[in-house]
Order: structure tokens, then C-alpha cells, then sequence
């Protein structure tokens, strides 16, 4: 059965979103494509359609992540003067309700704390995609 483009590019973020969501609990270097297709309510045959391979899959959950935060950090700090912005926002990044959502808080936090985690991180693309995200925002 064939389907348009708007329901792929639904599934597709569907799929981007479980997976950000497993990085978030477990780290980009443990999540699995059947527990993801699973939690986004597929079946890991159609995983191909969406992405080529499993680090596709994780750079675009990062990058959704990254994305998910930019847009926190604009919608806490919009129409702000600077002091008022930036004490805004770390009053959003300390409360209680920012830390309780552990699996779906900021992308930064998660990655560093498995990052730390692992003896300093592996080196490469993870660390790589980290430190060029913000230039993508430009």
C-alpha cells in the first residue's frame, strides 16, 4: 500500500521523536531499531523506508533534540531584554518540572551526562555533531 508524503514525513517524525526519546533514557549507543519502531507503534520493517542505516536514525533524533531546544531557549527568552532572558531560562533549566522530565528535557543535558558517563564520551561523530549543532542554527 502506497502512502502520500505527508504520512511518511508524520511517520518519520514519529519514528524521530521515539528515538529521541531513547537516547534521552539510555544513550545513542544503546538504543535499538526494533525498540524504537516498536515505541513509535511500527514494525521494524519499515525502518528502511525512513532512514539508511541506524546512525541516520540517531543523528536525526540529535538533531530533532538540538532543534527542541533551540526552541525552548527562544520561547523562554522571546521579547526579553538579555538579564531578563538569560534569568528566565535558568530559572526553566533548574525547576523541578525541567529536571523531572528526564525523557524529554534538553538534548545537551542527556548527551553529556552519558558523555561523562563513559569515561569522557566516544570521540568522533557524536562529539562532533555536539559541538556543530549550533552552527546549524545560524
Amino acid at each position: 500500500m502506497r502512502y502520500d508524503s505527508e504520512h511518511k514525513q508524520k511517520t518519520h517524525l514519529k519514528v524521530v521523536k521515539a528515538a529521541a526519546k531513547a537516547i534521552r533514557a539510555e544513550g545513542p549507543h544503546r538504543i535499538g531499531v526494533a525498540a524504537v519502531m516498536a515505541d513509535a507503534g511500527l514494525t521494524h520493517g519499515g525502518f528502511y523506508a525512513h532512514f539508511a542505516s541506524k546512525d541516520d536514525l540517531v543523528a536525526a533524533a540529535i538533531e530533532h533534540m538540538f532543534e527542541e531546544s533551540r526552541e525552548r531557549l527562544l520561547h523562554e527568552t522571546q521579547d526579553r531584554e538579555p538579564r531578563e532572558a538569560l534569568t528566565a531560562y535558568i530559572d526553566f533549566y533548574l525547576s523541578a518540572k525541567h529536571r523531572d522530565q528526564r525523557r524529554s528535557g534538553e538534548c545537551c543535558e542527556g548527551l553529556i551526562r552519558r558523555a561523562i558517563g563513559n569515561g569522557g564520551g566516544e570521540e568522533g561523530g557524536l562529539t562532533n555533531m555536539i559541538m556543530e549543532a549550533p552552527q546549524s542554527w545560524q
